[in-house]
């Protein structure tokens, strides 16, 4: 995103004010954070908003680059999901179990949790349907960023144009609390592990993180390059094996206690009976 939007400036200067910032956030506490969250969450909204009105009245939009809806069958569909979808973004959603413990109410907590991923499903496939229908199938594929090219576009008698900045504003609340989300699932794990309050940690990987966005990859094209590897063969065993393998355990623990539990209550009748003859 820095070298799309920010081309003049070094990248580890943008990384130093994101870790930075992060580092300060979550160095007040998971509930700031989700305050903050829900201050920008509005602000995501009428930028989205104010987006699509600008797109519709600078008449850009042509609804026939949408069609054959399905021209191939589900096939692809079906195939991209596996491949691709069910890895990024949903299996990362994994790393909301870290925020499970800071719930006060767990059972509404997941129920927001579930109409928080529909919410996001929706509104993912109406920006998808919206950006071909203004890009086109071709140059959406081949964009870094077409949700960006597609605003770009947009221009209302050259009085209304350049809105592209409300994208990239987008773009950085929804890094920075991605960032932060990891960040924290990262604090908390090494917290419960080692036992060291987890604010002594945050700088220190602060200069990790930091260290490491500068080594791993340099530009947007090597990140995917890189990213697309770890994503098919890491990314899967902490979001689908290691899950699947502690739901099993938990489902055998549990059948076991209630297991144990029958055998006491068959246990306890003969024991009572026993003195009385």
């Amino acid at each position: 995103m820095a070298s799309a939007a920010l081309k003049e400036t070094p990248l580890l200067i943008v990384n130093l004010i994101m870790v930075m910032t992060v580092a300060y956030v979550l160095g007040k506490g998971i509930e700031v954070l989700a305050r903050t969250a829900l201050i920008f969450l509005a602000v995501v909204l009428i930028i989205g908003g104010f987006s699509l009105l600008v797109i519709l009245f600078a008449g850009i939009v042509d609804l026939q680059r949408l069609l054959p809806v399905m021209g191939e069958g589900t096939g692809p569909i079906l195939k991209s999901v596996v491949e691709k979808n069910i890895h990024f973004p949903f299996a990362e959603l994994i790393v909301a179990t870290v925020l499970m413990p800071a719930l006060n109410q767990k059972k509404t907590g997941i129920k927001a949790g579930y109409l928080a991923i529909l919410f996001c499903g929706v509104m993912l496939a109406q920006t998808s349907a919206i950006t071909i229908s203004v890009l086109g199938t071709n140059i959406t594929e081949r964009s870094v960023f077409p949700l960006l090219t597609m605003v770009g576009k947009a221009n209302i008698s050259e009085f209304i144009e350049r809105t592209e900045i409300l994208v990239v504003m987008v773009l950085i609340i929804g890094v920075f609390f991605k960032i932060s989300l990891y960040y924290y699932a990262a604090l908390m794990c090494t917290s419960e592990l080692f036992k060291i309050p987890y604010k002594k940690l945050i700088y220190p990987y602060a200069v990790i993180i930091l260290g490491n966005s500068m080594v791993l990859s340099r530009s947007y094209s090597e990140h995917l390059m890189k990213g697309s590897k770890y994503l098919y063969t890491v990314l899967p065993v902490f979001t689908i094996v290691i899950p699947a393998v502690l739901v099993i355990l938990v489902m055998i623990r549990i059948l076991v206690r209630r297991m144990k539990s029958k055998s006491k209550s068959r246990s306890e009748p003969n024991s009572n009976s026993s003195p009385a003859s």
